[in-house]
This record gives structure tokens, sequence and C-alpha cells, in this order.
């Protein structure tokens, strides 16, 4: 995802990693406790992870990498989370 200053953050949200790591341009968020071969519901607010970056504000989702052994129903997204 990109700021209003046009630089580049990336945010790994990861199931391998057991604790929170913020640098620079990057962001790791574990998950725990997924269960498996059950569907799951994942909201993400992009405007809180963009907060992490010392108060930066969130431009635009630049791109979206899913590297796993899963199956993707849908993908969409909503100005606000309800």
């Amino acid at each position: 995802m990109s700021d209003l200053n046009g630089i580049k953050r990336r945010v790994n949200i990861t199931t391998t990693q057991g604790k929170q790591e913020i640098k620079y341009f990057s962001f790791r968020y574990p998950i725990d406790n997924l269960q498996k071969g059950v569907w799951l519901f994942l909201g993400i607010d992009i405007f809180s992870f963009m907060n992490v970056f010392k108060g930066q504000t969130f431009r635009s989702v630049d791109q979206i990498s899913i590297s796993s052994s899963c199956r993707l129903r849908r993908i969409f997204t909503m100005k606000e989370f309800v």
C-alpha cells in the first residue's frame, strides 16, 4: 500500500511468525488460532495498519498477493467496515 507521499509500504499477514515486527517500510502481523478446513472471513482495516507507520495517511492498495495453499471465494473492498 502507499501513503500520501507516494512511499510504498508492505504489510505481511502471516501464520508462521509469533510476534509483530515493525520496520520502516514493512509491518509483519501474525494471526493466531486459525482452524484448517473451514471458511474464514478476514476483514482488514487498512487505515489502522497505516497508523503503525508513525501516523502516515493511507492513499491506495497497490497489490494483494496471496501465497498459501488456500482457496479464495471473493476479495472485495469497502469504504467502511460495518
